[in-house]
């Protein structure tokens, strides 16, 4: 049976997610409004989910060059405020606190939490840079797009390749990147004459892996809309 994950807002990226059948809360997606340096942040609302790692790690600053993309190794506080005390803070090149000032951008309101899973720093120029899995990448490096199919992107968990493309209404839709496109999950967008909210409808088999559905999904979403 297929799990609808409801949407509060008609927003990719300010809105609740919740467990229809349950009324529980799985996510919420932040993105405070701004003109320039917009940052979304997705948190994990399941209390029965297992807690996001320590999201203090080493990073790189370069005054010039700004953070490097290489994966992210966990700190404790005191080997933290040794390699402050040792390479400067930012503004120089040298090791910072990912919590408290790496990509700090103006206005930023929100401390980062221990259930806070990823975060996406929305360019105008540039491709977009996504926090998830330890990782800073690009929306390029994370899901890739696939052939010459406008909003189709791939990309890989556990070994297994993934791929969003456009449905029915244009309406993303998530298979299994091989022969059986086996569906994974599939927005339905809100309706005024059926009075539904947008939803995410999730088989059984994408159940596991909802971390990654949500967070690529909202890159999707946000182009199709744009587009």
């Amino acid at each position: 049976m297929n799990t609808k994950i409801i949407f509060t807002r008609n927003s990719p990226v300010r809105t609740v997610l919740v467990n229809e059948t349950t009324g529980q809360e799985l996510y919420r997606i932040e993105t405070p409004r701004r003109f320039v340096g917009s940052v979304t942040r997705v948190f994990r609302c399941d209390p029965a989910a297992p807690p996001t790692p320590n999201l203090t790690h080493r990073l790189y600053w370069d005054a010039n060059e700004g953070y490097d993309s290489e994966e992210w190794k966990p700190l404790s506080g005191t080997e933290l405020e040794g390699d402050k005390e040792k390479n400067g803070n930012e503004g120089e090149s040298g090791v910072v606190n990912a919590v408290d000032e790496a990509y700090e951008a103006p206005g930023e309101e929100f401390p980062l939490s221990l259930n806070e899973i990823a975060r996406l720093y929305w360019k105008w120029f540039e491709s977009t840079r996504i926090v998830f899995e330890g990782k800073i990448r690009t929306r390029a490096e994370l899901m890739p797009l696939k052939g010459k199919l406008r909003g189709s992107y791939v990309f890989s968990h556990n070994s297994v390749s993934y791929r969003w493309s456009q449905g029915a209404f244009r309406h993303p839709r998530l298979v299994i990147d091989d022969p059986s496109k086996t569906l994974i999950a599939q927005f339905h967008e809100a309706s005024l004459f059926k009075k539904e909210k947008s939803y995410l409808e999730v088989t059984p088999a994408g159940m596991g892996m909802l971390d990654h559905i949500v967070v690529t999904f909202i890159p999707v979403e946000v182009r199709r809309r744009e587009d």
